[in-house]
């Protein structure tokens, strides 16, 4: 929709199938005027459009599988010129979208390079270049020239991990606001800093039917556990329960039916199962994450009986 001041009236612009220069989608869900003059308007459904005030025309940027360099998604809700003039966009199901209007190609940050969410639902630029967007799986910080992320959840503070399309704003003194449907998250970017005291990881407990066994060599032949264990990281990630964060390790293969403690219950293990090492969260003042050191300390080896 636009208004014209001289002439007190309001001019509608839709999709129509049968003009090619017309609005891909009637979804509109975000416009941006970029600092060219043309402006940007984010469809859900109908990819990204740039349109041009003095001929009228929408030119369509769409998701195209036999391009490389093409829009990654139709679905975009949410768009953003950074200083550099590169634009960046949420999209529904393809997480943040760099396009580059000089040369026309488009790159896809999702899930895959660290981004947590698939939906992109506003973006703000702090005063250092980074990029914070609300998803429907918290909040995430992107760095462009490193391009890596730094990812925001419940635990961290925020209102809730789901937020809300187009709820967003940033202050003039740098405050930013993010909306979702528990409320909303204010901050400044610059206080928001990572915890460079890192809690040590250790194995609290080791229970087999429900029983702690003690680690030993086993060279008295009536140890339970005699078999190796090999521990290697393999994924992670922190449950809302009493600030602990579980880190899995390593696979037991063994055929036996083993228990291990999690949090305050049991979890039932069996072959190819993995062992849950707890270690306390670090959450103070001066940072909304905790950190990890990393592998658990060289000591004895963990064995497994027969």
């Amino acid at each position: 929709m636009r208004h014209s001041s001289n002439f007190q009236k309001f001019t509608r612009y839709k999709h129509d199938p049968n003009d090619p220069n017309s609005l891909s989608h009637d979804r509109a869900w975000s416009i941006l005027r970029g600092r060219s003059g043309h402006l940007w308007i984010a469809t859900f459904g109908g990819g990204l459009n740039k349109f041009d005030p003095e001929k009228g025309q929408f030119f369509h940027y769409r998701f195209d599988p036999e391009n490389l360099n093409s829009l990654s998604n139709d679905y975009t809700m949410t768009i953003h010129e950074d200083r550099t003039g590169m634009l960046w966009m949420g999209s529904n199901g393809a997480g943040l979208i760099k396009f580059d209007p000089q040369q026309e190609a488009f790159l896809n940050y999702a899930e895959s390079e660290g981004l947590r969410g698939s939906a992109g639902y506003g973006i703000l630029e702090d005063s250092k270049g980074n990029l914070w967007m609300s998803t429907n799986d918290g909040l995430s910080r992107f760095n462009p020239q490193t391009e890596t992320f730094k990812n925001y959840d419940v635990n961290d503070g925020l209102q809730g991990n789901e937020f809300n399309g187009g709820a967003r704003y940033s202050s003039p003194k740098g405050e930013m606001f993010f909306g979702g449907i528990n409320g909303f998250n204010s901050f400044f970017p610059d206080q928001i800093k990572d915890n460079p005291h890192l809690p040590p990881v250790v194995i609290t407990n080791f229970k087999i039917f429900n029983k702690t066994v003690p680690i030993q060599e086993g060279n008295d032949g009536q140890s339970l556990l005699c078999r190796e264990l090999g521990i290697e990281v393999l994924h992670a990630h922190s449950p809302q329960s009493k600030g602990r964060i579980e880190r899995v390790f390593g696979i037991l293969q063994d055929r036996l039916i083993m228990t291990l403690l999690k949090n305050d219950g049991i979890l039932p293990l069996s072959k190819d199962s993995k062992i849950l090492v707890a270690g306390p969260r670090s959450n103070d003042t001066e940072s909304l994450s905790g950190g990890w050191t990393g592998y658990p300390q060289p000591g004895k080896k963990l064995l497994l009986g027969e």
